[in-house]
């Protein structure tokens, strides 16, 4: 959840009184994009099969690299 409440604002001040508030909120945007494509990508891989292996044949698989 974005919570503007805990960003530090910057003032722009004239004749010594506040005219305007600057908040930088980009990276909790970006971080909110990020979990949404995060959670539509783990909605996408639930509907996917599982598909397992033995662990040996994977431990064999790594050597002969």
């Amino acid at each position: 959840m974005l919570t503007i409440s805990k960003i530090k604002p910057d003032y722009i001040y004239r004749d010594n009184k506040i005219i305007a508030a600057v908040i930088d909120i980009f990276n909790e945007i970006l971080e909110k994009i990020e979990d949404d494509e995060d959670i539509a990508y783990l909605k996408e891989a639930r509907k996917r099969q599982l598909n397992f292996r033995k662990f040996s044949d994977y431990v064999d698989e790594k050597q002969d690299i």
